[in-house]
């Protein structure tokens, strides 16, 4: 999970975000969420104190409020968000907001209240330091509340190009660019882009032509990875693939006489990294294990074992490891560890995700 800091109101307030390329929204706590998380409850967002904070009435035809909510025609603008595990209920306000200097008045979702699945709290639980909000990346084709989104306001009100682009650290920390390609890659490497299918509108869409697995193919049909179900996210930590591919990987892993890999010859069985467990490898044992090859239209990525296998919010010991691929029954997502190998742009004037692989991601003025 990568987050940013931004500021909020006038006088500016910090507030911690994760930033999210599967949603559009901009959400922050509001001071009166008893269910919120992250960062110091006394010092969430409260209009009251902002000087350039305008609200937002239900009656207001421009967003998507829940009109079930409106006790009056001035009534606040209630809507919820929601994620795979997490749902959040916020109201609608107007108000400054800064992004690595830049400024835009925006509309954004102060939150009333959050519920959190026990996988989710276990992810709180796994942080040092929660972020307190959301910054939805995509288009406003997913805002819950039909606002235009930040970034989307920050570019437009200060006439920048609406590309983006981020570099994200194996061991955390990166770099957010906004208005061109990322500067950290690699001397001599080129972006390599893919195409954005918007059609129909909703993620960052992209077209997967096939997975390897060292030369094999775990893709016995391309149509497994299905639009729009097959998209770039930084939101989601890791790489997930249809289950029927999982299980060609399984397969593959599982093949202990042709190689012995640690966390799944030796373990006993339905407790190997495979179903979700950590173990303890050595250098040598991680890069025994196989490349695996990801094929978009037009691009080949490798994500390496030495970024698939490391720590994991679900490992009990800081020195374990799990594995960074996951199965589901329809989605194909490009998740954030597999960024971790490259700076990746996201340029929305040619609709295109570009990447290259990166260098160290530190910022320099």
């Amino acid at each position: 999970m990568y987050y940013i800091t931004i500021e909020v109101g006038s006088p500016p307030l910090p507030f911690t975000v994760v930033l999210d390329t599967g949603s559009s929204d901009l959400l922050i706590p509001a001071i009166t969420c008893t269910t919120c998380v992250g960062g110091d409850p006394s010092k969430y967002y409260d209009p009251r104190n902002s000087s350039s904070y305008i609200p937002v009435a239900c009656s207001d035809s421009s967003y998507s409020c829940d009109k079930a909510l409106c006790s009056h025609s001035n009534s606040s603008c209630s809507y919820t968000v929601s994620y795979v595990e997490i749902s959040e209920n916020a109201i609608l306000v107007h108000d400054v907001v800064s992004l690595g200097g830049l400024k835009a008045l925006t509309a954004f979702g102060a939150i009333q209240s959050i519920n959190m699945s026990t996988s989710a709290l276990s992810l709180h639980s796994y942080l040092t330091s929660y972020p307190e909000g959301m910054l939805g990346l995509a288009t406003k084709s997913l805002s819950a509340s039909n606002a235009t989104p930040l970034l989307a306001s920050i570019l437009q009100q200060n006439n920048i190009a609406n590309v983006f682009s981020m570099c994200f650290n194996t061991q955390g920390g990166g770099v957010l660019t906004l208005g061109g390609p990322s500067p950290h890659h690699k001397p001599n490497e080129a972006y390599i882009y893919t195409p954005i299918i918007l059609e129909p509108v909703q993620f960052y869409n992209i077209r997967f032509i096939d997975i390897r697995v060292g030369d094999i193919s775990i893709t016995p049909n391309n149509s497994i990875y299905s639009l729009p179900h097959s998209f770039v996210d930084t939101g989601t930590p890791l790489f997930t693939i249809p289950t029927v591919a999982f299980g060609m990987l399984h397969d593959i892993f599982s093949q202990c006489k042709q190689h012995y890999l640690h966390g799944i010859c030796d373990a006993p069985p339905k407790k190997t990294l495979l179903d979700g467990y950590c173990f303890n490898l050595t250098v040598a044992q991680r890069a025994a294990f196989p490349t695996i090859s990801i094929f978009l239209e037009g691009v080949q990525l490798e994500y390496k074992p030495s970024t698939y296998l490391q720590h994991q919010f679900y490992c009990n010991l800081p020195s374990e490891v799990g594995l960074g691929i996951v199965s589901d029954p329809v989605y194909t997502i490009l998740g954030a560890e597999v960024l971790q190998e490259y700076a990746t742009v996201f340029d929305l004037e040619k609709m295109r995700i570009g990447f290259a692989e990166r260098n160290e991601c530190v910022h320099t003025r």
